[in-house]
């Protein structure tokens, strides 16, 4: 962890060079804040990258009674939440002065992500989350799972490179739509819908429909029809049959739908918990390959990581 913040290269990968030092340094740092009277958790980031600390603030809320929130940063300086103050821990992504002084007068304790590539924000997130909950026995396995997750820097560089071709094609038949729904379930849905708002809008001027695929058959599906395209990003948490329901009722009205699989990338050796958790990384790291071929340029997509 660190005050500063890195842009690594998109394909070769976006994860910082000490990925699996920071996974190891989480939980000594997590010890330190809860001895120190830590009892809830903030991320706190621009817009894009806040939606990739959802997982993490999931799974924290999911296995523990730990309070956890992901905030932007004008909804946590316009309205500060209960609980920010002394007791809280504010997880930061490209912090700014005026945040750092105003948390700083609330008594708040912070920490800084090293890198904010879309793909390390998601991994960063997910190991302060594990590490919480094995240093409050919360979660039994969150030992074991942050140790396999420390494993997957040095394993989605192969996954990603892989993908590659799959990439430029999904972004050759993307590239000439004017519209596009986007959908995906769980912990895929955060990386889905920051895809669609960072990279497919604000970069490249796409016009993107984010919907979450729990709330797809609750109006969007009346705008599927001949002609319409959707991309479909399916994780492999437990919500991916969420994800194949949709599968399974768009082909009936139209023919462009396309699909990114978390299961697709080869990751040896991972379990399915593990898969399951590391979802929104591997998602995060292929989505950003279609990214950058769909740029005009050829160039890659710089990190969308950035408030505007």
């Amino acid at each position: 962890m660190s005050t500063t913040a890195e842009q690594p290269d998109i394909l070769a990968p976006r994860l910082a060079p000490d990925a699996g030092i920071f996974l190891c340094e989480a939980r000594p740092m997590l010890r330190a804040c809860l001895d120190s009277g830590v009892r809830r958790i903030f991320f706190v980031a621009p817009t894009g990258p806040r939606l990739l600390t959802l997982p993490a603030v999931q799974l924290i809320c999911r296995g523990s009674r730990i309070p956890a929130a992901a905030l932007s940063v004008d909804e946590l300086m316009l309205a500060p939440p209960c609980g920010l103050g002394s007791g809280a821990l504010a997880v930061l992504v490209e912090p700014k002065p005026e945040l750092g002084a105003f948390l700083a007068r609330s008594g708040v304790a912070t920490c800084t992500l090293t890198a904010t590539a879309p793909e390390a924000v998601a991994l960063q997130a997910l190991a302060i989350a594990l590490a919480l909950l094995a240093e409050v026995g919360a979660m039994p396995e969150a030992e074991a799972l942050l140790a396999d997750l420390a494993r997957l820097p040095a394993m989605l560089p192969a996954a990603v490179r892989a993908f590659d071709p799959e990439a430029a094609a999904l972004a050759a038949r993307l590239r000439g739509e004017r519209y596009l729904i986007v959908t995906a379930p769980g912990s895929a849905w955060p990386v889905a819908h920051h895809f669609a708002l960072d990279t497919l809008e604000k970069r490249l001027r796409i016009r993107a429909r984010p919907v979450h695929a729990s709330d797809f058959f609750h109006g969007t599906l009346e705008l599927v029809e001949p002609g319409v395209s959707l991309l479909l990003v399916k994780g492999e948490d437990a919500l991916r049959p969420l994800a194949e329901r949709v599968e399974r009722f768009v082909p009936r009205y139209t023919d462009r739908l396309w699909t990114i699989d978390a299961a697709a990338a080869e990751l040896t050796g991972l379990a399915p918990q593990v898969r399951a958790l590391a979802s929104p990384v591997v998602l995060a790291a292929l989505l950003g390959r279609v990214g950058a071929h769909l740029a005009p340029s050829g160039e890659p997509v710089p990190s969308p990581c950035v408030e505007a």
